[in-house]
């Protein structure tokens, strides 16, 4: 009987190694709402997230992500574990989110970005969708003016006066814009994605004048409050972690700045809920080194990312991926799981 060679033994011996490891599966959430405009896909309907976490639940392998980072990769975990998490901090998650979750027993990890609690006005995002999506009537001209740039659009007739109709919902921001006014969006959210807060204000003010529309609080767009935060702290189930204090894209930022939205989001957030915080994730998924350092000097032991793939006993926990679940019904998303997890026996 011939033996395989040594290389070709080896080869065998990680594929095994790979098909019984365990690898986790880290699953990133936004908001649980039905909403008209949803350009990023952030929302899954409360009706499909029930669907998910019974699929989750059946799977009787979720796990809080605190004990997923210690225990990844030892015989005490599920043989393909599951971690639920949330960002940026949606009054959803506490309304709506929150019983669905303690009724299925499935923990949970809600990122919350800690300049928004209590605030007034909603996330730059949505504010711009509201202006541009959700507002049936605007004027036929955009003409914006900032210290060293213009920008100057016509709304096209008549397409931009329906643009709040039932067949844009679909829209999603990564597709061709179907109209001036999506196309504006598009513009306009590149441009304030890259600018600081006090910059993203100005820019959304003087869009709010020219609509004639003043600031408000959709009450289905409203960040949780500080008593809601104190209130998810106190739920066994759910871990409550930084996302910083104004979302920035941190690499953008000089170092100090970096270390000052680590820090005080992690500092407002102990404060507030009583707890030591030691889970962080980066806004847009975005960090570089000098970001990594930060977090981990600030006293982070995890932080997630928005990569998509699965975590292994390799990974590195500051730079743990997830995997976006969209609004998926309950077939398609256990689908989803399957595919992923296969990834895990064939990686």
């Amino acid at each position: 009987m011939k033996l395989p060679s040594r290389q070709v033994a080896g080869r065998l011996i990680k594929r095994v190694r790979r098909k019984f490891a365990r690898r986790g599966v880290i699953l990133m959430y936004h908001r649980i709402a039905e909403l008209n405009n949803d350009p990023w896909g952030l929302a899954v309907s409360p009706a499909h997230f029930a669907e998910q976490l019974e699929v989750l639940h059946a799977s009787r392998s979720v796990m809080p992500l605190n004990q997923f980072a210690i225990d990844l990769g030892t015989t005490d975990t599920p043989r393909q574990p599951i971690v639920v998490t949330f960002d940026d901090g949606y009054g959803d998650n506490v309304d709506t989110a929150k019983p669905l979750l303690e009724r299925y027993g499935i923990p949970a990890a809600i990122f919350l970005a800690t300049g928004a609690i209590g605030s007034s006005r909603e996330f730059w995002w949505d504010e711009l969708e509201r202006v541009l999506l959700d507002t049936r009537t605007l004027p036929d001209v955009l003409d914006l003016r900032g210290a060293d740039w213009t920008y100057q659009r016509e709304l096209d007739e008549p397409a931009h006066r329906d643009v709040t109709s039932a067949r844009f919902r679909s829209w999603r921001a990564w597709e061709t814009p179907p109209t001036a006014r999506h196309s504006i969006y598009s513009d306009l959210w590149k441009r304030l994605y890259a600018l600081p807060q006090d910059a993203k204000r100005a820019l959304l003010d003087e869009l709010l004048e020219w609509a004639e529309l003043k600031p408000l609080m959709r009450s289905t767009y409203r960040p949780i409050s500080v008593d809601e935060a104190r209130q998810l702290s106190r739920t066994t189930l759910i871990e409550c972690g930084a996302h910083t204090v104004t979302h920035p894209v941190l690499p953008d930022l000089s170092v100090q700045s970096q270390m000052e939205e680590i820090q005080r989001s992690k500092t407002f957030l102990e404060t507030t809920v009583g707890r030591p915080v030691t889970c962080f994730a980066y806004p847009h998924g975005k960090y570089d080194s000098n970001t990594m350092s930060a977090v981990r000097d600030a006293g982070f032991t995890i932080a997630c990312t928005t990569a998509e793939r699965l975590v292994s006993d390799r990974s590195d926990r500051l730079a743990l991926p997830r995997f976006q679940v969209l609004d998926w019904g309950g077939d398609e998303f256990q689908a989803r799981l399957c595919a992923w997890r296969d990834e895990a026996q064939d990686g």
